[in-house]
C-alpha cells in the first residue's frame, strides 16, 4: 500500500474512532437524562402512595420552588392531577396516577438497558477501531503493527 493511501486510511480511522467516542459520550448523557427522570418519578410515586396512606387533612410542605416549601393540608388523597405531555394535565384516582408512575419506570428501565447495550457494542468498537488506528500509525512511522 502506498504511503498516501495509509495516511487517508488512518485519517479514515481516527475520524471514525472519534466519531464512535462522541456517541459514547451522547449515550452517557442521555443515560444520566434517564436516572434523573426515574429518580423524579420514584419520588413523585412514593409522595402519592405516603399522601395516599396518610389521608385527608394530613399535613404537608408544598414545594414552591428554589427549595422553599408552605405548610399546608391533604384536602383529598384520592384524586391527583397528572401530567401526561405537552403541557396537557387529568385528574386521575391516586391508585391509577401511581400506576402510570409504575408503567412509566418500567419504560424508562427498559430505555437504560437498551442503552447499556448499546453502550456496550461501541465501547467495543471503540477498542477495535482504536487498535486499527494504532496499527496504521505505525506503519505510517515505518514500524510493525502491533
Amino acid at each position: 500500500m502506498s504511503a498516501p493511501a495509509s495516511d487517508a486510511e488512518l485519517r479514515r480511522a481516527v475520524a471514525n474512532l472519534e466519531l464512535v467516542r462522541a456517541q459514547i459520550e451522547n449515550l452517557g448523557h442521555q443515560e444520566e437524562l434517564l436516572r434523573i427522570t426515574l429518580e423524579e418519578i420514584s419520588r413523585a410515586r412514593e409522595t402519592l402512595a405516603r399522601a395516599k396512606d396518610s389521608g385527608d387533612g394530613a399535613e404537608l410542605l408544598m414545594p414552591i420552588g428554589a427549595n422553599s416549601f408552605v405548610f399546608g393540608s391533604l384536602r383529598d388523597s384520592g384524586r391527583v392531577i397528572v401530567g401526561i405531555g405537552s403541557d396537557v394535565a387529568i385528574e386521575l384516582v391516586t391508585d391509577d396516577a401511581i400506576q402510570r408512575l409504575e408503567t412509566r419506570v418500567k419504560a424508562i428501565e427498559e430505555a437504560e438497558r437498551g442503552l447499556a447495550a448499546r453502550m456496550q457494542e461501541l465501547t467495543i468498537a471503540e477498542e477495535e477501531t482504536g487498535a486499527k488506528v494504532q496499527d496504521l500509525y505505525a506503519k505510517a512511522q515505518g514500524g510493525a503493527p502491533r
